[in-house]
């Protein structure tokens, strides 16, 4: 009985170095939505983004949305929106219903000639998140940002 007790203690302590292991191989994924973008209701301010979501500049994250259709894809990057959205650029311009929550997801550079087919169904993504203004190549200014992680497009899978 002593002995069953030992081996079930020693089996106990690999699997919890196992685990301890394998957490410092593969970086934490947090969880993140759409919903935790921005504070609500707006304020006289305008839209401020939550504190969720600027403690995870930098940090590497999972999301669900729905990739933008768009008349002009372009290769490298795409719009991941909470919603199904399809953009008129060349009709529409700049006017258009982009939601105010949405992220521009870049591909890896080795993917960066690839350009994303457009899919009905929601996609659940997952690459380090940048916040912060910058001008996108096809002028459009982002706020937030995916750098997709180099597997996430042999990996996507779809949300259920």
């Amino acid at each position: 009985m002593q002995r069953l007790a030992v081996i079930i203690w020693l089996l106990c302590a690999c699997l919890w170095r196992a685990a301890l292991a394998q957490e410092s191989v593969s970086p934490e994924i947090r969880d993140l939505s759409f919903k935790e973008f921005f504070k609500l209701p707006a304020g006289p301010r305008g839209l401020e983004p939550t504190a969720k979501l600027t403690g995870l500049d930098g940090k590497r994250v999972r999301i669900a949305g729905y990739i933008v259709k768009q008349e002009q894809p372009s290769a490298g990057r795409f719009i991941l929106a909470p919603m199904p959205v399809t953009l008129a650029e060349v009709a529409d311009g700049p006017a258009d219903d982009l939601p105010a929550a949405v992220l521009f997801v870049h591909l890896d550079a080795a993917d960066s000639n690839h350009v994303v087919r457009f899919q009905t169904r929601p996609v659940i993504l997952t690459g380090v998140l940048e916040i912060g203004a910058r001008e996108e190549p096809n002028g459009r200014v982002s706020g937030v940002r995916l750098r997709l992680d180099p597997q996430a497009m042999s990996a996507t899978r779809v949300a259920q």
